[in-house]
């Protein structure tokens, strides 16, 4: 219904234009402050030289009102980045008096009806230089949505990008703190899966807010999703899965290696039977992880079932294209041994030497990325997931959900949404079950599993190889002929080999800037590749 609301406080900002001046000219300052300990604030590490207002918008109902405040954050050594802040606000018949020291209006449970409210009502907020529209879809409609004054706000905590928000154990909102032009993919993603798909294996969209500016720019400001009802995500439930593992597997070693040779296949995705011990061992997680697999072929089958409409078309691997990521992926590599080889030094003996066989390795690296990428590919490039690994994925009901397709949050939105692969989530993915098999042997002494430790080195290898292989056989069963996938194996094989490489190299980049304690995961990983680079292994 488009009903603009906050007018009252936007025209006393108006009618005091020296109070409007007062607040852009203060806010900086104040604002460098209150960003210094969010986690949501991406630039932390970074020096901040300058702090600009964009746009300052009212949202008022309910009782309660907020200033949003568009600020663009200036760095000395890298790109600008605007932030979305909700500010409370107080005194309204007084004029825009802000709550001192600044305070957070997504920690007020009237503010946050506030926003459930603008979808619901579709109305419209206008700022000094845009405005702030709510809209809903027809799922929206079709679901009864309750009064708002009913759906009581609760905020999630441990967030790094974002701010959720669930209404009532029915909706879920997440609003963007970072703010980029053009539509959030888990905005432009969620709606295509929810309005023209029959795939029903994550969270539909309800409605969305959107900043729009003079220039009918449009920046997504937040999405409401239906609320899942769940058990946690796929990466405790697989914790939990590999502590009965951990808890058994030691004892038994002997018999696991007996079966390691059967077991462990050059090709992953085959069809071999599992040995009872493994079977015995891994429980019902190995039919999980069968079902998770089914689950991401159906997406991207979902994702690439609309040819007519060019943002989600299934497109080919052009010459060009091949060339592009090829050379891309080979500046990656590079960037990243470099700075693997900057770093050796520092190194405890065993990484520096498990480090030093990758760098010796750099010419068989690049290699590999050649050899996926000068020769023709028969796949079709679509939409993916982008950032896939299992603490995007709910487990509820025995079944698994798939959230969060906004992509990596740190990349820019055009980045996101270009086409690729579909392997490359399947690699993120097994990437992620290796993560998981070795997360236990770095925790701190008296939380790891007890043992030999080149034992228990072989036994994190050996499930994860088995979880791997039935994630494949259930994602390669369900995709069948798909025209997103290779048509062949050997292609098919190789491209998920370099998928897998790269996710490594990405992955030892971060741990050498983040967490050097974590180095190990993503070089045990490259060093596997070398070591035998025709397995597909995570």
């Amino acid at each position: 219904m488009n009903t603009a609301v906050g007018g009252s406080l936007l025209n006393q900002l108006e009618q005091n234009s020296v109070q409007f001046a007062t607040l852009k000219k203060s806010l900086p300052a104040q604002i460098a402050e209150f960003l210094r300990d969010k986690r949501w604030f991406g630039g932390k590490a970074l020096r901040v030289r300058s702090i600009d207002i964009e746009d300052l918008v009212p949202l008022a109902a309910h009782g309660a009102s907020a200033l949003f405040v568009f600020a663009r954050v200036n760095f000395e050594s890298a790109p600008s980045e605007t932030y979305v802040i909700p500010l409370l606000t107080q005194n309204l018949s007084e004029g825009a008096q802000l709550v001192s020291p600044l305070s957070d209006a997504l920690k007020n449970d009237n503010v946050l009806r506030v926003l459930y409210d603008a979808i619901e009502r579709e109305s419209v907020s206008l700022g000094a230089l845009g405005e702030i529209r709510g809209l809903q879809t027809k799922f929206f409609r079709q679901n009864s949505p309750e009064d708002v004054q009913l759906l009581v706000p609760n905020p999630i905590g441990g967030e790094q990008s974002n701010s959720s928000i669930i209404f009532g154990q029915k909706w879920i909102l997440k609003v963007f703190r970072r703010m980029q032009e053009g539509e959030n993919p888990e905005l432009e993603v969620g709606r295509f899966l929810t309005e023209r798909t029959t795939f029903r294996q994550f969270a539909p969209v309800g409605g969305w807010l959107e900043y729009r500016d003079r220039s009918s720019a449009r920046k997504t400001l937040g999405v409401l999703q239906r609320f899942i009802a769940n058990d946690g995500d796929a990466w405790n439930y697989t914790l939990s899965a590999l502590s009965d593992f951990w808890r058994e597997a030691p004892k038994r070693f002997d018999q696991i290696a007996e079966a390691a040779p059967k077991d462990l296949d050059s090709q992953a995705s085959n069809g071999a039977e599992i040995s009872p011990v493994v079977a015995q061992l891994c429980g019902d997680y190995l039919a999980a992880a069968a079902l998770l697999g089914r689950r991401t072929a159906e997406l991207h089958q979902a994702l690439a079932s609309d040819p007519n409409d060019p943002a989600f078309a299934p497109e080919p691997f052009t010459p060009e294209v091949q060339m592009h990521i090829r050379d891309t992926l080979i500046t990656n590599a590079n960037s990243t041994l470099d700075l693997l080889r900057s770093q050796l030094e520092a190194f405890a003996p065993g990484i520096r030497g498990r480090a030093q066989m990758i760098l010796d390795g750099q010419e068989k690296i690049v290699s590999a990325i050649h050899a996926a990428f000068d020769r023709p590919l028969t796949g079709l490039r679509i939409r993916i997931h982008g950032d896939y690994h299992l603490g995007q994925v709910l487990r509820a009901q025995n079944d698994f959900i798939i959230i969060d397709f906004e992509g990596e949050p740190g990349r820019p939105i055009a980045d996101r949404i270009v086409k690729r692969s579909a392997l490359q989530d399947v690699a993120g993915m097994l990437r992620s079950f290796h993560y998981a098999a070795f997360g236990p042997l770095l925790a701190p002494i008296g939380e790891t599993p007890q043992g030999d430790a080149m034992q228990l080195a072989v036994l994190a290898r050996y499930w994860n190889r088995w979880v791997s292989r039935s994630f494949l056989r259930g994602y390669f069963e369900a995709a069948g002929d798909s025209a997103f996938l290779p048509k062949n194996q050997a292609e098919r094989q190789s491209l998920l080999q370099v998928s897998l490489l790269s996710k490594c190299l990405f992955e030892l980049a971060y741990e050498l800037n983040n967490r050097p304690d974590w180095l190990r995961v993503p070089l045990a990983g490259i060093t596997e590749y070398l070591e035998n680079p025709g397995a597909i292994v995570g």
